[in-house]
């Protein structure tokens, strides 16, 4: 699906694929998701009641795949994947609601803005109060973009320590 707050639509046709192979590769507690960057994401989320605190813990899990859903790896050979866990209040669930708590996990997991307002400082005035820091952390955008990155250049190692370019740093 191209993901926006507003629009969801299925995912770009592959021509390649047959219909019973778009997202064959997925979990079956998985969603595909297409970006606005053309990536596709697999996404999974599950709320659970936490023990002893009448509160709530939202797992979400994201992962880069191809068009069939099997999944994309860095030049490292490691899957682009991220992992978010969130614990919420019997207030947050009571005053929120499952649905609402689950999509803002979701939302920050995909790199998108949270359905609530924000602070000056850039936080969520929500139930889900994060950091930029984290937001970025926790991003599978992000991660598609840093393994884009790392893919194209070379790897230097301790080279780095001795530039060839003799101009000052």
């Amino acid at each position: 699906m191209m993901f926006t707050q507003t629009n969801l639509t299925l995912p770009a046709r592959d021509a390649d694929l047959a219909d019973d192979e778009i997202g064959a590769g997925l979990y079956v507690d998985e969603t595909l998701v297409e970006l606005d960057t053309g990536d596709l994401v697999a996404m999974s989320v599950k709320p659970h009641r936490e023990p002893n605190t009448g509160g709530l813990v939202v797992c979400a899990w994201a992962r880069a795949v191809h068009a069939d859903g099997s999944t994309i790896c860095d030049n490292a050979g490691e899957i682009v994947e991220n992992e978010y866990r969130a614990t919420f209040t019997a207030g947050d669930v009571a005053d929120y609601g499952v649905s609402h708590l689950t999509r803002q996990v979701l939302l920050l997991m995909l790199g998108e803005p949270l359905d609530d307002d924000v602070d000056e400082n850039g936080i969520s005035t929500g139930p889900l109060k994060v950091s930029q820091d984290v937001a970025t952390s926790v991003s599978i955008r992000n991660d598609l973009m840093v393994a884009t990155i790392a893919a194209g250049g070379e790897s230097e190692g301790a080279g780095v320590l001795f530039p060839t370019d003799p101009s000052p740093l």
